[in-house]
């Protein structure tokens, strides 16, 4: 069977017979309880991983479940009795060369052994070594390209394609928002096209590449970081929309009504994240898209919007797992860190958008990109945040402080010093 045919009948296998064309994968979190609600709701995939692996992912090991191979094994079990496909992720940014190397070799391999053993259909990489060594070896995998890959332009889709790639994940704070270059992308590239629906990095953040870095580092076993991490990045973001609300307008968010749009493009794959969030608010999200409908705050279904703090209290062996992540004097400050985690990431004010609100905002976009010029010179999504953007503080000032301080902080070295 030709590569092509091979990816089609992977793409459609849990969808033969139906009409749908609209994909939905969903983030798992490794509680049992999400499998029935994702089902019911239409998911067509959901993804996950070990909380560290030879490869490393996209989030810190420390924000992540404890999940070891055999809580992963009858999780993928669990899935794909519901009629749900698995996903692995090896979204590394970058693996720091350890790929070059006889242990590094034998390591990915290794893992790579155990997806294949416990069922897994499809894994998403950003690192094309790793496509390159799932056709060579594991041929029956799909392989789904991540939007840490940084896939741009209709060139960069074809590569990853001619290489074998099943579905490609458009970078989506490039992306998002430039319908014509999907739509191409869609056209000229054999593989099917992702986009992410309710992540909220701003558009072109200069902080991209940066944090993805970041996280994978700190979620690959072996790794001096053990899962540390100061998400600076974040930071510097959540910074940002505090002093400027219009960029809270200026994400890469799609609105679940939007969708439609897309697929009109010829975009077939849609991924709600997170993976570290709450089961309801993982329920809650795919379900608003899944229906392709939501009445209430746009902020409530994106990514950074605000802080989801689990209503319980941390358990002992939570406790002791960030304890052992953290306090780690040779890297900074366990005094300092404290103080760190209270002044930079207080719950942030409430930002209200109102979706119904939001109706006609994605129009502009089908004439409209936002990569040839400045959002200055524009002031289109300035222009609604006037109209739409709630926030509210206590005050709102005293969260900017919060943060303007944090981040001098951090660059003046205070929290790596044991003096002044």
């Amino acid at each position: 069977m030709p590569m092509a045919a091979k990816r089609l009948a992977w793409a459609g296998t849990a969808w033969e017979g139906e009409a749908r064309m609209r994909f939905l994968s969903a983030p798992t979190n490794f509680d049992d309880a999400l499998v029935a609600p994702l089902a019911e709701a239409g998911v067509f995939e959901v993804y996950g991983k070990l909380t560290s692996d030879a490869v490393g992912g996209g989030r810190p090991s420390h924000v992540l479940p404890p999940v070891d191979v055999s809580r992963l094994t009858q999780h993928v079990a669990l899935v794909k009795k519901a009629g749900i496909k698995f996903n692995y992720l090896l979204n590394a940014s970058s693996m720091g060369g350890v790929e070059t190397t006889a242990p590094g070799y034998r390591a990915i391999r290794k893992l790579l052994d155990l997806l294949a053993k416990i069922g897994t259909d499809s894994v998403t990489v950003s690192n094309p070594l790793i496509l390159q060594l799932m056709k060579r070896h594991y041929p029956a995998i799909g392989v789904k390209v991540s939007a840490f890959a940084n896939v741009v332009t209709v060139m960069q889709a074809r590569s990853w394609a001619d290489m074998g790639a099943d579905v490609i994940t458009a970078c989506p704070v490039v992306l998002n928002r430039e319908l014509k270059t999907l739509g191409e992308m869609a056209a000229e590239t054999k593989a099917a096209i992702q986009v992410v629906l309710n992540n909220n990095c701003m558009l072109s953040c200069p902080f991209y590449s940066t944090h993805a870095n970041l996280h994978s580092f700190s979620s690959q076993k072996g790794h001096w970081s053990r899962g540390y991490m100061i998400d600076y990045c974040l930071m510097n973001c959540r910074g940002a929309r505090l002093a400027d609300p219009s960029l809270y307008i200026r994400g890469d968010w799609i609105r679940p009504e939007d969708q439609g749009v897309y697929e009109a493009l010829g975009v077939k794959y849609f991924k709600v994240v997170n993976r570290t969030n709450p089961t309801p608010t993982i329920i809650e999200r795919v379900k608003a898209y899944s229906s392709g409908r939501w009445d209430g705050n746009l902020v409530d279904l994106v990514e950074h919007g605000k802080d989801l703090r689990p209503v319980e209290k941390l358990s002992f062996k939570a406790r002791l797992r960030m304890a052992l992540t953290f306090v780690r004097p040779t890297l900074a400050n366990p005094r300092r860190l404290a103080e760190f985690s209270k002044l930079a990431l207080p719950s942030i004010p409430l930002v209200e958008i109102d979706n119904r609100a939001m109706d006609g905002f994605i129009d502009f976009f089908k004439t409209h990109g936002c990569t040839s010029r400045s959002c200055d010179s524009c002031r289109y999504c300035d222009d609604w945040a006037r109209r739409v953007v709630k926030v509210d503080g206590v005050p709102l000032e005293e969260y900017r402080r919060r943060y303007r301080e944090a981040l001098a902080r951090f660059l003046d070295g205070y929290y790596f010093r044991w003096t002044k």
